[in-house]
């Protein structure tokens, strides 16, 4: 697949879809945007008006690929539990497969998996040929999305999954970056983080999770296999790490930190992935750096959304998240 595509995304307003349909757009593809109705409407019937729209766009358009995004982003929302999660992820999977199965789609299709189907890797880097262990309601839904394509697309479609894994950026407004961001550039002192700071995470940065799946969707010559591409670097960042990097860019000590190990909320120790598989297809992501974590304070600075208005610590799951 070369040159200008048209290109059809699902979850084309969140985080990753909107740095997703800006990237195709700057190359020359036609991006068609398949929403599912306002998100107070109930699970089911977001399903329901997804399935609907996808078979029209189908029987009257021509589609080269399918990323598929839409679903929960955030593992750790209080209050939502695995009906949510259910919901988000494995009903909106399920309504892109009967879409493709109702119609005669047989182009390129790839989803965006999380790290969140392994589990706790320790401080091995899991493969994709490695047993799921998802320790999250999200994580479970996930797997559940991927068997669900690899069961009912494999023999139709040409399939991707990629797995990502934490992805980070200007953009985001939740999980582990963002949330430590904006409390440090709060000022506030002690800076606290749930957990010991030995949390480890192999955190992409936005432009390069664009990159692999672009990568993939649309830039890797047709082929059958493998349908499963970790999406990371493979090099661990500690928590505690991290939170010293981010007070440092602002210009603040980086002494000014309180872990809370009582506190911790995640059940994902560490995760981090191997990049040998994306590697041999002809991709290699850097880790991330600096920079990356410079550009997502500059862009927390410069945001203009009224504090207010901002998610809460326990809504974006406070300092260890998952991708």
């Amino acid at each position: 697949m070369a040159g200008s595509i048209t290109a059809l995304i699902t979850g084309a307003s969140g985080f990753l879809g909107t740095s997703l349909r800006h990237a195709l757009e700057r190359s020359g593809s036609l991006i068609i945007a398949v929403p599912s109705g306002p998100h107070d409407l109930p699970p089911s019937i977001r399903c329901e008006n997804l399935y609907q729209a996808l078979v029209a766009t189908f029987r009257s358009r021509h589609v080269d690929v399918v990323f598929h995004l839409a679903g929960a982003g955030t593992p750790y929302v209080d209050g939502l539990g695995p009906h949510y999660q259910h919901g988000a992820n494995v009903l909106s999977t399920e309504a892109v497969t009967r879409a493709i199965e109702a119609t005669d789609f047989g182009g390129r299709v790839v989803f965006s998996s999380s790290a969140s189907v392994y589990g706790n890797s320790g401080i091995r880097r899991v493969i994709e040929d490695d047993p799921l262990r998802p320790c999250t309601e999200y994580g479970h839904a996930k797997a559940q999305a991927e068997a669900c394509l690899v069961k009912r697309l494999s023999q139709r479609c040409e399939l991707r999954i990629a797995r990502i894994f934490h992805v980070f950026g200007p953009g985001q407004r939740k999980l582990a970056v963002f949330d430590l961001a904006s409390r440090v550039l709060s000022g506030e002192r002690p800076l606290g983080v749930r957990g010991t700071g030995e949390e480890m995470r192999d955190f992409i940065f936005i432009e390069d999770a664009v990159r692999a799946l672009i990568f993939l969707g649309v830039e890797r010559a047709k082929g059958a296999a493998p349908q499963i591409v970790n999406v990371c670097s493979g090099v661990p960042t500690r928590i505690g790490d991290l939170a010293r990097l981010l007070l440092h860019l602002a210009d603040r000590s980086e002494h000014e930190i309180q872990f809370r190990p009582e506190e911790a909320a995640n059940p994902v120790v560490a995760c981090v992935g191997d990049p040998g598989r994306l590697a041999r297809l002809g991709l290699t992501l850097p880790c991330a750096s600096a920079p990356h974590f410079e550009a997502t304070l500059s862009w927390i600075r410069s945001d203009t959304i009224p504090t207010t208005q901002r998610p809460s610590a326990a809504q974006v799951g406070m300092t260890v998240g998952d991708s």
